[in-house]
């Protein structure tokens, strides 16, 4: 009894080479398209505020912030937290008495904690808002006299037991 042994042909194993190598390669490129679509659809769903729909808008609302704030130096607009509350004070000269100044507080991290409050400046230009009963945390206060002043200056605090600190 001869044993046969079977023939390997030299073309079967070639064969299987260019094959293999050709899966990998497709499967290299459509692994490479899909990460790239997905990329793609990433980049093209993210909203982004490097592009403004107005600039001229956007310019407009920042000359006004910039004016109001030269304003504020004219009148000598001044924040200066006393414990749990703000004395405002602008220039005795400035001819504001009676003017209402309107405080806001703005909450950075929690919006529906804003609230205004307001007060009369005074003869001697000087006004007092009381801010007991707001929250601990850190707090954008921002003073705003109406027109035909429009004035503002802003403040940065930090509310806590013994009153409002002033963050820079």
């Amino acid at each position: 009894m001869t044993t046969q042994t079977p023939a390997v042909s030299a073309t079967s194993t070639a064969g299987a080479r260019p094959t293999r190598l050709l899966a990998i390669v497709l499967g290299f490129l459509g692994l490479s398209v899909l990460v790239h679509a997905v990329a793609l659809s990433y980049v093209f769903s993210v909203d982004t505020d490097l592009v403004r729909s107005d600039y001229y808008e956007a310019g407009q609302a920042h000359d006004e912030e910039l004016a109001k704030r030269t304003a504020a130096r004219a009148f000598g607009l001044e924040l200066t937290p006393v414990g749990h509350a703000l004395d405002v004070q602008v220039r005795a000269d400035a001819g504001l008495a009676g003017q209402t100044i309107r405080v806001r507080l703005q909450r950075p991290d929690d919006a529906s904690a804003d609230h205004v409050r307001s007060a009369k400046l005074a003869t001697d230009g000087r006004a007092h808002v009381d801010l007991a009963g707001i929250r601990s945390g850190a707090w954008r206060i921002r003073a705003e006299l109406d027109a035909p002043t429009a004035a503002a200056t802003e403040l940065r605090v930090h509310v806590g037991d013994n009153g409002l600190e002033v963050r820079r």
